[in-house]
């Protein structure tokens, strides 16, 4: 691996905090708290190796995860920190790595990765509070559309994370 292109020790503390809350989110459900762990860890060691890949295969266990803690019936409070989490801890680390890439290891870039990551973590917050609402407002015996409100806010944070 090109030591080039390997992110500050403070982005990797801030990429593992971030899924370390999800895999604490989702470990009332043991087996999806184990893969969050594991995910967790593929995640850190991809930002801390500059790559993309095994950062993103590590997020995706990580959201793997929280469909399993999901059809395990964990409560949607729980879920909805383990997916904010995993969302955050991708994006942190794929900031971290493109950022290291375009300006080198040598340069400092400990602000701008915290300015982007209070941005995403404000976003984040910001659609699952509406998320949670919405769910809150549709349990009334309508249980499809406290889904299609999940899946669709799940979709905006991501969506926002990415602009």
């Amino acid at each position: 691996m090109d030591e080039a292109i390997r992110p500050p020790r403070f982005a990797l503390l801030l990429t593992g905090g971030a899924v370390t809350i999800a895999a604490l989110a989702l470990s009332l459900v043991p087996s999806a708290g184990l893969l969050a762990f594991a995910g967790g860890l593929i995640a850190v060691v991809g930002t801390a190796r500059g790559s993309q890949r095994v950062l993103g295969l590590g997020a995706l266990l990580q959201f793997a995860a929280v469909v399993f803690a999901g059809a395990a019936s964990l409560s949607p409070g729980l879920l909805l920190v383990g997916i904010l989490g995993a969302v955050l801890g991708w994006d942190i680390g794929e900031q971290s790595i493109n950022v290291t890439r375009q300006l080198g290891s040598d340069a400092t870039m400990v602000r701008s990765i915290v300015i982007h990551g209070a941005g995403s973590t404000f976003v984040g917050a910001v659609a699952m509070v509406l998320v949670y609402g919405t769910f809150l407002v549709s349990t009334g015996g309508q249980p499809l559309v406290a889904l299609v409100a999940f899946l669709g806010g799940g979709g905006l944070v991501l969506l926002a994370m990415r602009a």
